[in-house]
């Protein structure tokens, strides 16, 4: 039922062109657990595999020019969950959600 089959990538990046995008960032050092910021019906989840990075900061002198520095840099290439939810409220619509596992975390885990 869920997948990136569903839809297909092009699709989805063609539903959302235009929108609006928020994007909030927690630590990679901590513990993160998202809920859904809207009451729907998830219509698709898929995960993206990617790639990790020592975090070099916590054993030698931070380096200006490390991955950590750059999140458009972590967002193409650290794992990466998506999640398509179609909200309760017509006015909203349809959403999606890209959680990226930052860092030496690199990794996402879906619970319904």
């Amino acid at each position: 039922m869920f997948g990136a089959g569903r839809y297909g990538k092009l699709y989805l990046a063609q539903h959302f062109e235009g929108g609006t995008v928020y994007q909030a960032f927690l630590s990679a050092l901590f513990y993160h657990r998202w809920n859904s910021p809207v009451d729907g019906v998830i219509e698709d989840i898929y995960s993206i595999d990617g790639t990790y990075f020592f975090d070099q900061s916590q054993i030698i002198p931070y380096d200006e020019g490390s991955p950590n520095n750059s999140q458009s840099f972590l967002t193409a290439v650290a794992a990466r969950m998506v999640f398509v939810i179609r909200a309760k409220n017509k006015k909203i619509g349809k959403i999606a959600i890209i959680f990226i596992g930052m860092a030496e975390v690199s990794s996402c885990v879906a619970t319904v």
